[in-house]
């Protein structure tokens, strides 16, 4: 007798003693889960000590964090936008909490080294089409916390609708990383708490529906939801708190972890159809089950936990909540579900063994002719290129956002935008060189430095490359501009350093301007910060994650596999469902212009996982009926389907949130979840009765499907 079946027996017998500790955890999580935050900046997905990471940090720290808000000011009449900048410029420094507030900029104009220095004249941020007017007001806290910044915003926002807010003719808004920050919390925490519930209850009512009982499906949606809670309870004391990667975790739980319950109580009522008493049955299905149900976990688990190994800190958080939540749910499956099966018996114990609905459809896709195709048709578009990345973070905003369309028009109608390279230089003299040097690239709408209050007549471009070879005694002095107080700090530091920003030429979000823009600041100083450096790191880093495990995760795959079925044979087609439906799933994604993003990439560690779950039980089951494939499909082909279609209604339910991220994290997974289940109940089958002779070759299925003390009635 092993561990598992001594488990399983303790808990039908003694369930009071495991609801007492399951019930303890209980408190203890809700106690905990109290403290736990959701955390929605970039920044909070990156490594604190990488060093694209730390150099932002110390700017930062310096300069005052380049994540600035953007009031913008939109109107008609652009003498009216500047005369309501002007009055809402002072209004703004008051706010506590705010360290700078820019509204203008000297105009600067370049000239011959011998003009004078003199009184710069200041010019608004203005868009093109002289329709918006922006400030931008930098927060104190360099903190990116939600807690920090939405006290920030709120008062910003209710000072300015108090003086301004009624003027007629002017409309204010907000964008920038401030506003996306608050945007994602406010979206994800309302979307995320109303949509597990429909999710749960979307489970709950299939689940119900496709069996005999009310009492068991009802039972194991119990088990997992208390799975979710003890889950949330150790994610309250490690890591602490969510991210826009993890946040929907619960809803992964519910999609992944009622498989184990299916399983279990489909083999219950099988159990019971031999007119077995249901203590009995529930043991004997829990036990049979335990080692396909902890293969088909371990594998997923292994995916998750894969995830910890990448160098992507969202992916290794990611990886570490689910993996856990996962085993959570398979031990009180184990446990939990089984007292409490065994405690709540029912009057009727018998069911009827005719097949149903479910169990007819799998049935009917079975066929020769239909498995080939399908496998010719894999290996066909195997070859197609895989889906494109999408690194425009705006595409992630909520749909209808209006910070997200403040964003487009301001990229498109000025030289301004949040997202601008940041170089700091040791002398005054330096910065007025790197500023020339900048405003001399096509790639360079706009500089700002130290030199913008010095104003001299224009030079043309070759002019100021003559001017950049002259030795610097040649350019009159900088030292003695003086700096109004409210530019002080931003392009001088307490440490004696100095910055220049350099503000890109076009769209930022299309591809080839930032790559151009990124590739020419890295050319001129590799130590080069800001957002546009920092999100780009981000998704290198996210796409080498992607990278990385999935070759880890298709090696643990492997492994596990080898170590349950002990023969490559077996290992082998059972892997043939994940890499297939990875196959679909690409080409799907690129037959409909799907694009992965830093968000929906986190869909295929899951389809991968489900895809085994699929395979290793179909195959445990084939092996277990000697090869019989209509007993298999009509039980095991049965739980699957079930499985895959609990598992479509709790990611469905993420299609109806605002965030566009998660949207397309619940298509793609979607897409990848249904090509898992065809290739389950077709391709595998398939190859599994082609290889028949093989597989049976030395009674292989007597050795992996021993009778357990349970089966004989011990």
């Amino acid at each position: 007798m092993n561990i598992v079946e001594s488990v399983v027996r303790a808990s039908v017998r003694r369930p009071a003693v495991v609801f007492i500790c399951v019930g303890l955890l209980l408190l203890a999580s809700l106690l905990s889960v109290q403290s736990l935050g959701l955390k929605t900046s970039n920044l909070d997905l990156i490594d604190q000590n990488a060093p694209a990471v730390k150099r932002f940090l110390s700017f930062a720290r310096s300069f005052g964090t380049p994540n600035a808000l953007v009031v913008v000011l939109e109107g008609d009449n652009p003498a009216q936008l500047q005369q309501v900048a002007d009055e809402a410029a002072p209004l703004l420094r008051e706010v506590p909490g705010v360290r700078k507030v820019l509204d203008k900029f000297p105009k600067f104009e370049l000239a011959p080294p011998t003009t004078e220095v003199s009184e710069p004249e200041y010019q608004y941020l203005q868009a093109d089409n002289s329709k918006a007017l922006y400030i931008f007001v930098q927060p104190e806290n360099v903190s990116t916390e939600v807690s920090v910044i939405t006290p920030l915003v709120a008062e910003i926002e209710r000072t300015l609708d108090e003086s301004i807010g009624k003027i007629d003719g002017v409309r204010i808004g907000y964008t920038g990383i401030p506003r996306y920050s608050l945007d994602d919390q406010q979206v994800i925490q309302r979307d995320m708490s109303i949509l597990s519930l429909l999710s749960l209850a979307l489970v709950s009512l299939l689940f119900v529906f496709s069996f005999h009982s009310i009492r068991r499906p009802i039972l194991s949606v119990v088990t997992l939801l208390v799975s979710v809670i003890l889950t949330f309870g150790v994610v309250a004391q490690y890591p602490g708190h969510l991210t826009l990667l993890s946040a929907p975790f619960a809803m992964m739980i519910f999609g992944l972890g009622i498989d184990y319950g299916i399983h279990i109580i489909n083999r219950v009522e099988e159990n019971l159809a031999k007119g077995w008493a249901e203590s009995r049955a529930v043991e004997s299905a829990v036990i049979e089950l335990a080692r396909t149900l902890s293969t088909s976990c371990g594998t997923t688990v292994a995916v998750f936990f894969v995830l910890m190994l990448s160098s992507f800190l969202g992916f290794k958080e990611l990886g570490f909540i689910a993996g856990i939540g996962l085993l959570i749910c398979l031990l009180l499956m184990f446990t939990l579900l089984p007292a409490m099966l065994a405690s709540f018996v029912g009057k009727k114990n018998a069911i009827s063994t005719r097949a149903d609905a479910l169990t007819r459809f799998v049935i009917a896709l079975q066929g020769r002719r239909a498995a080939t195709l399908l496998f010719l048709l894999t290996l066909l578009i195997a070859f197609m290129p895989t889906p494109r990345f999408d690194s425009d973070y705006l595409n992630l905003q909520p749909s209808g956002s209006n910070s997200v369309r403040l964003e487009r028009e301001m990229t498109a109608h000025s030289v301004y935008s949040p997202y601008f390279a940041a170089f700091v230089v040791d002398s005054v003299d330096e910065a007025a060189s790197l500023a020339g040097l900048l405003r001399s690239y096509d790639e360079i709408g706009e500089v700002r430095s130290l030199s913008d209050f010095i104003s001299l007549p224009n030079l043309s471009e070759d002019e100021v490359r003559e001017l950049m070879k002259k030795p610097r005694e040649e350019w009159p002095s900088l030292d003695s501009a003086e700096i109004p107080e409210r530019y002080q700090g931003i392009f001088d530091s307490k440490d004696g350093r100095f910055a220049v920003y350099a503000y890109p030429s076009g769209n930022i979000w299309d591809p080839d301007v930032e790559d151009r823009f990124l590739r020419l600041v890295r050319s001129i100083d590799e130590e080069v910060t800001g957002m546009p450096l920092l999100g780009n790191e981000m998704i290198r880093r996210t796409k080498q994650a992607l990278h990385e495990t999935s070759v880890y995760a298709f090696v643990a795959l492997l492994l596990i596999l080898g170590l349950d079925f002990k023969r490559p044979l077996l290992v082998l087609l059972t892997a043939v469902p994940p890499v297939f439906a990875i196959i679909w799933m690409h080409a799907l994604m690129r037959l409909g212009g799907i694009a992965y993003n830093p968000l929906n990439i986190m869909a295929l560690p899951i389809v991968l996982g489900i895809a085994v779950d699929d395979s290793v039980h179909i195959t445990h089951r084939f092996l277990s009926e000697k090869g019989n494939l209509s007993r298999t499909l009509r039980c095991s082909g049965r739980s699957v389907l079930l499985t895959t279609l609990t598992t479509l209604a709790a990611f469905a339910c993420i299609a109806f949130a605002e965030h566009r991220g998660l949207r397309s994290f619940s298509l793609i997974l979607s897409i990848g979840v249904t090509a898992a289940f065809f290739h389950s109940v077709t391709v595998l089958p398939w190859l599994l009765d082609r290889f028949r002779g093989f597989i049976f070759k030395g009674n292989v299925a007597e050795r992996h499907h021993r009778p357990s003390s349970a089966q004989n009635g011990a």
